[in-house]
Formats: structure tokens, C-alpha cells, sequence
């Protein structure tokens, strides 16, 4: 398992609300664990589109975000640093 860098010390938080919403989605479904995140992101797109959406663009708007919270240059001061520093 890889783990991300942290910068802003709140990814631990924001994994914790994750599994908290894909706990009460998989009850809602019956899902499993294998498959739920892949299900769920599928769904959000069934969502997207009765609510008018732009699945993609929510997408890359999400990984967008997940890039700022797991680079370190967000915030220097809490970054890791580099090997040989």
C-alpha cells in the first residue's frame, strides 16, 4: 500500500468520511467491498444525470482536488521531505 504524502495533516479525516459514505452505501445496496467505490462512482453518474450534472467534469473537478490534498507543495511547512534533504 502506498501511502500519499499528507501536507495538510487531514487526509486520515477525509478517508474516514469516505468510508463513513461507502459504509451507508453499500448497506443501502447490498453491496461488497471488492466492488463499492468502483459501484458507487458509477451511480454518482446515474445522479449526475437526473440532476443536471456534468458527471466528467465532476470527475476531474475530484481529482483535481485529491491532487491539492496530497501535494506537498499545498503546504510546505507540514510536507515530508524530500530524500536527501
Amino acid at each position: 500500500m502506498t501511502t500519499k504524502p499528507d501536507p495538510e495533516g487531514m487526509n486520515g479525516v477525509r478517508a474516514d468520511w469516505a468510508h463513513e459514505a461507502l459504509s451507508a452505501f453499500r448497506k443501502a445496496c447490498r453491496g461488497d467491498a471488492e466492488n463499492a467505490v468502483a459501484d458507487l462512482i458509477c451511480n454518482l453518474g446515474h445522479w449526475c444525470d437526473r440532476n443536471g450534472f456534468d458527471f466528467e467534469h465532476e470527475i476531474r473537478s475530484g481529482f483535481g482536488m485529491y491532487e491539492e490534498e496530497t501535494d506537498p507543495r499545498t503546504c510546505p511547512d507540514r510536507a515530508e521531505p524530500e530524500d536527501g534533504a
